[in-house]
């Protein structure tokens, strides 16, 4: 460009340590997992403008009416039923504290799963991490028995 005759840039001790911190806080343990809640929540985010599906939201949430509330009738059904086949007591829960909060607005329940998906991608992370650093830490089984035996012949 005319009028630059040259640029100076700082090469040295100077940015190193800069460069690493901020690299150091970018990647750092607790950015991460609230990177990928946000990301999952972010991507998942069109799903509070869906309605109910019709693939079994029908059996389940609208004709059903056994799950709406949290009284001790209902409790009591979420624990002993197996609607479609499946003892799902947890997320009968869910959907009682779903009917509480919002009713029978699709958004709301669309909204709880959110949370919890995005919840999960931060579980999946730690998770992945300590399963992770146990496998690269330890050894073959034949790596110990070579190094023992060596430890005994030196």
């Amino acid at each position: 460009m005319p009028g630059i005759e040259g640029v100076e840039v700082a090469v040295g001790t100077f940015t190193r340590p800069i460069e690493r911190t901020l690299s150091t806080r970018l990647l750092s343990p607790r950015i991460i997992p609230l990177a990928l809640a946000l990301v999952t929540f972010l991507v998942f985010l069109p799903a509070l403008w869906n309605d109910f599906v019709e693939w079994d939201d029908q059996v389940t949430l609208t004709g059903n009416q056994e799950y709406r509330g949290l009284m001790w009738p209902q409790i009591r059904w979420m624990f002993t039923t197996v609607l479609l086949g499946h003892w799902i007591p947890l997320t009968w829960l869910t959907f009682g504290l779903d009917f509480v909060i919002w009713g029978m607005k699709p958004a709301g329940y669309h909204l709880t799963s959110l949370v919890i998906f995005a919840a999960n991608a931060s579980v999946f992370y730690f998770v992945a991490l300590r399963l992770l650093g146990h496998a690269l830490l330890r050894r073959p089984p034949a790596a110990r028995r070579v190094r023992r035996l060596g430890d005994r012949t030196a």
